[in-house]
């Protein structure tokens, strides 16, 4: 699991369920955009997208604690801030959207489970 449950269960106490649902639907709403926007950065060299990205997306991911994908994402914001266009940082890029994947899967699965 790549969720913090204790991060769920802090927004389950702040708003119930039905907060935690609309933050999900939120974010699953926006993250996808955001990835493919990491991505088109590096292809085209705009290291400042990869920046801008990577922040908002390790801000959203905290919320639910997906901590492999914060990390990978202060990493890559670290270094496109940096603007160092190396093999790590597509490398970097390439893990943070497979990390997006496994947290999307687990929001939608939550989510479902919300709804049940």
């Amino acid at each position: 699991m790549c969720l913090d449950s204790r991060a769920i269960d802090r927004l389950r106490d702040l708003g119930g369920e039905a907060l935690i649902a609309k933050m999900i639907d939120a974010y699953l709403g926006t993250s996808p955009e955001k990835i493919q926007g990491a991505v088109e950065g590096m292809r085209t060299g705009n290291l400042a997208e990869v920046e801008h990205v990577a922040h908002s997306l390790k801000s959203s991911s905290a919320n639910f604690g997906a901590n492999r994908l914060v990390d990978l994402a202060a990493r890559v914001e670290r270094l496109a801030a940096a603007r160092a266009e190396t093999p790590e940082l597509g490398s970097l890029v390439a893990e943070m959207v497979e990390a997006f994947e496994q947290v999307r899967i687990e929001l939608e699965s939550l989510a479902q489970e919300l709804q049940a």
